[in-house]
């Protein structure tokens, strides 16, 4: 019951529930994965969750202003370079598509998901980067 009621709240607040550096929904629980996405929906426009040569996709969640946020993006970009071709990197901006929150399930800014093969490889909710790094090593090699 509370997990429906922190929905029902987070749907009425919109973009202003979402945090940056904690969930803000005082459950310990983290939420169920959202579901696969489907054939040919996008993130943002722009990404895929998997490209057409089979590329993981690394989505960053992000919020304008938020700390945490602003301290991962030039690791994310390091980590880009570094991964470059083997998986495609896009950002989302929560508040220019607050549907995407409810979509994901985003409670916390940054929030980094990987997809591979449409569906949710990986989720990490304020990461450090070497945990970026891990888990996008997991997916590359889970692919091969």
């Amino acid at each position: 019951m509370r997990n429906s009621c922190v929905r029902v709240s987070l749907a009425l607040l919109g973009a202003f529930a979402l945090g940056c550096g904690s969930t803000g929904t005082g459950d310990s629980a983290a939420p169920p994965p959202p579901p696969p996405l489907p054939a040919g929906a996008t993130v943002a426009a722009a990404a895929a969750p998997s490209t057409p040569d089979g590329r993981p996709v690394l989505v960053v969640f992000t919020k304008p202003g938020c700390p945490a946020c602003l301290k991962l993006a030039p690791a994310i970009a390091e980590i880009k370079g570094d991964y470059g071709a083997r998986v495609r990197f896009e950002e989302v901006d929560t508040k220019a598509a607050p549907k995407l929150i409810f979509d994901y399930e985003i409670t916390l800014t940054p929030t980094v998901i990987i997809f591979a093969n449409r569906t949710e490889a990986a989720r990490l909710l304020n990461p450090a980067p070497a945990d970026v790094r891990a888990a996008l090593d997991k997916t590359l090699a889970a692919r091969s």
